[in-house]
């Protein structure tokens, strides 16, 4: 059995304290209970909480067995309200200390109240400390009660009298208000602190004493002193610790240099950190910048004028901003080494620091004066003097900070103004790769990628104008016969470097594309993390056109001859030419070469349910089927086999040499067969395994017509050596090695170096010793997986 217990929460009216509310169980009908399975009433049966004599759980006066709640509290309630424990200011006006509500339950007329302030960190009764100052002053004034939402005085001002104690005093208020039946009044307690650096860290509290009976709240009704009233004792207030109002300045992070470019604007000089004491909210009314300079860049900064160049000659603008970027007061320059700002109403909130921020402009015309770099820094040479703050009073707080907190002559943070940015050309993080492409096959609407390049900047942004790209390819083009245009591809927008909406188009001389006139925007960044991309296309000629087969095209960013860029904030322009501080390119920038054929071959797996291949198992013959591959030739021309190599991996079959062994000298075969899957006998080609590997030498060409498709069985002499079933082969068409780094050059047949050897068939009169053969270097189409067969 689940014993559920069930709460009763009923809305009270008027009751009286010390009334008392009894609730039992008077019938059991009174209780229904309805089963959760079958949904029929439950029997009640009530032993507790039934009002009868026996197992009694509670009990009341005059009431057996109930539940009894007893009303407790008063026809007038005191509930204490705050503040939390907090600093308050020296000299500070109307400081609120105390705060209470009052709630009757009857019309009154509130006729005395008593508070007593109470110094709780004594020392001596005649120093400037505690409640009075040396007997003659008294440092707390203008405690009064007052109605918080009205504002209305219910308790006239009193001053701590200097004849009383040191240490605590009470203050009678018999001012009258009322409170209305149901009401409930808040009031707060403010007092006045005197302008007494002593009291520093002293501690007071406020505490409203007991309420009397007989003179303190009055039943307006009856004209009756009320007795009803909760509670019956004082109720203390919260310690309060006098503070003098303060404001502490020092360097703010970043504190590193930074280095920007002639002509920059809204460059954050300086960081500093204002922060108020506990004790007050402040307000900045006046800051005054002042500028160092080093003309020379030899480490020796002054205030205003160095090497008789002025700050202001470097620094045309200053202006202050809050954390969010809210421009305080009206932009200023300098003079004699100084920026003021005055007449600001800019707050620090008391135990909060705010960050101020020191933004410039730097001059375009003439910086930097001399050959090296201009550099400044920001500070407060004269704390005390050049920042002018008050209090929530309006009473002036001066900082004790320690003057020049970025330094001064030695600055921390320094600004280096440079005669412009740095913009480098680099490979790009996503280059073209090395690849095959058929000539003639593109146009100016679907060109052909051969290049791709990342340009950054440092400093500021640039615009690039012009770029020079040089085909330097092993096969030059001097005569540009390959290519008919080179397009550029590059962003126009700060805003969206990723969209190469920009575009240019030229053609080749002596090998050189040169474009001028460009709008390439590159972000300002740290690094290269923005970099842009500019992309390198070109439109080729076909064969009849002048291209030659093996012609490559390798456009190589040109560092020597050609290059510039604007700087969008120095509007210095950098040349191939430029230091390598402004120009960090320093060698030209290679591409990838793209080789043109006239047609080319596409290899492939063949998985077809029709090939006479055997999907995974490997039969022990003398001519076994090992794999199966197909070769297409693109639309644009046949395509000549003269040699295909093999991947070919044993596992316990016999590799001898001698007849029907895997290494037998030609006894692997290359046959065609249809895409039916009917096999044609001829033998094609011969080869023999060694080392994992087998070279098939076509016995005559092999053609395969433009825009078709032919297929190819690979027998293989097999034997196993054991016989449980775990003999097994791996083949696949072979890759070029990591030898062969680049396109072969077209070649007769018998000289190409590479696992598998083809033409494009381009060469007027073709055979096997015309110079248009070529390896499968960069030919993607190579099937990678590999056919595996073992034992069944």
């Amino acid at each position: 059995m689940v014993l559920n217990p069930v709460d009763l929460a009923p809305d009270l009216g008027a009751l009286d304290a010390n009334d008392t509310i009894l609730v039992d169980l008077d019938e059991n009908t009174d209780l229904v209970g309805i089963g959760d399975v079958y949904g029929y009433g439950a029997q009640v049966v009530a032993t507790d909480y039934d009002g009868t004599v026996g197992t009694s759980t509670s009990s009341c006066t005059g009431w057996t067995d109930a539940s009894c709640v007893t009303v407790e509290g008063g026809q007038v309630t005191i509930s204490f309200n705050g503040p939390s424990t907090k600093d308050i200011a020296t000299n500070g006006k109307d400081i609120q200390v105390f705060r209470f509500a009052m709630t009757s339950e009857i019309d009154v007329e509130v006729r005395k109240l008593t508070l007593t302030l109470a110094a709780t960190t004594s020392d001596s009764t005649s120093d400037p400390g505690d409640l009075i100052n040396a007997t003659s002053t008294a440092n707390f004034t203008d405690i009064k009660i007052s109605d918080e939402d009205s504002g209305a005085i219910v308790g006239s001002p009193q001053d701590i009298s200097i004849a009383g104690s040191d240490l605590t005093q009470s203050f009678n208020y018999t001012d009258i208000f009322y409170v209305d039946a149901g009401e409930t009044r808040n009031f707060e307690v403010t007092l006045d602190v005197a302008n007494n650096s002593s009291l520093n860290s002293e501690e007071i509290k406020v505490t409203l004493n007991a309420i009397s009976t007989t003179e303190g709240i009055r039943d307006v009704a009856t004209s009756e002193f009320v007795t009803d009233i909760v509670p019956t004792s004082a109720v203390a207030g919260n310690p309060m610790t006098v503070e003098t109002p303060s404001l502490s300045i020092a360097l703010a992070s970043p504190t590193s240099d930074d280095t920007v470019v002639k002509g920059s604007s809204d460059v954050k000089a300086g960081y500093f950190a204002f922060t108020a004491g506990d004790s007050s909210d402040l307000k900045v009314t006046q800051v005054v910048v002042s500028g160092y300079l080093d003309d020379a860049a030899d480490g020796s900064f002054t205030l205003g004028t160095d090497n008789s160049i002025n700050i202001k000659d470097v620094v045309t603008t200053v202006t202050l901003k809050d954390e969010d970027g809210v421009e305080l007061g009206n932009s200023q320059t300098f003079s004699s080494g100084l920026a003021t700002f005055s007449n600001l109403d800019w707050w620090v909130d008391a135990g909060q620091t705010e960050r101020l921020i020191v933004e410039v402009d730097v001059d375009r015309s003439a910086t930097p004066h001399n050959s090296t770099n201009d550099n400044f820094g920001v500070d407060r040479a004269d704390v005390s003097a050049h920042v002018v703050a008050e209090d929530e009073d309006g009473n002036t707080v001066t900082s004790g900070s320690s003057d020049n907190p970025n330094g001064g002559t030695t600055p921390t943070r320094v600004i280096s103004v440079k005669e412009a940015g740095l913009v480098t050309v680099a490979a790009s993080d996503n280059p073209v790769r090395d690849d095959k492409a058929i000539a003639g096959n593109d146009s100016t609407t679907n060109p052909l990628l051969v290049g791709r390049f990342k340009v950054s900047s440092q400093d500021e942004a640039f615009k690039v104008t012009k770029m020079v790209f040089r085909n330097d390819s092993t096969n030059t083009m001097v005569d540009n016969s390959a290519v008919k245009q080179v397009m550029l591809k590059y962003p126009t927008s700060l805003s969206a470097p990723d969209t190469l909406d920009g575009s240019s188009t030229v053609t080749l001389v002596s090998g050189d594309a040169t474009f001028t006139g460009l709008t390439i925007m590159v972000p300002e960044s740290d690094t290269d993390e923005n970099s842009v991309d500019v992309e390198v296309y070109v439109v080729t000629n076909s064969f009849t056109d002048g291209t030659t087969t093996g012609d490559s095209i390798e456009l190589d960013f040109e560092e020597s001859t050609g290059f510039e860029a604007v700087g969008q904030g120095s509007g210095t322009t950098v040349t191939h030419g430029s230091a390598s501080t402004l120009f960090g390119t320093t060698a030209d920038v290679d591409a990838n070469s793209i080789a043109l054929y006239k047609s080319l071959p596409n290899f492939d797996k063949d998985t077809a349910s029709t090939a006479p291949c055997p999907t995974s198992t490997i039969v022990p013959s003398a001519s076994s089927e090992v794999y199966c591959f197909k070769v297409t030739a693109s639309s644009t021309g046949d395509i000549g086999l003269r040699k295909i190599t093999l991947d070919a991996t044993p596992n316990l079959l016999n590799t001898g040499s001698s007849a029907g062994q895997l290494a037998e000298a030609a006894g692997w075969k290359i046959k065609e067969y249809q895409a039916s899957g009917t096999k044609i006998e001829e033998t094609l080609a011969t080869g023999t395994w060694a080392s994992n590997l087998v070279a098939l030498t076509f016995t005559a060409e092999e053609v395969v017509s433009k825009g078709t498709t032919s297929y190819y069985l690979v027998e293989a002499p097999i034997a196993f050596t054991t016989s449980d079933d775990s003999s097994s082969l791996s083949v696949r068409l072979a890759a070029e090695t990591s030898s062969i780094t680049a396109h072969s050059a077209s070649v007769a047949a018998a000289s190409v170096t590479g696992a598998n050897v083809w033409s494009d068939r381009s060469a007027t009169t073709h055979s096997l010793t015309s110079t248009d053969w070529t390896n499968s270097y960069k030919l993607e189409t190579l099937p990678a997986a590999y056919a595996q067969l073992s034992e069944s």
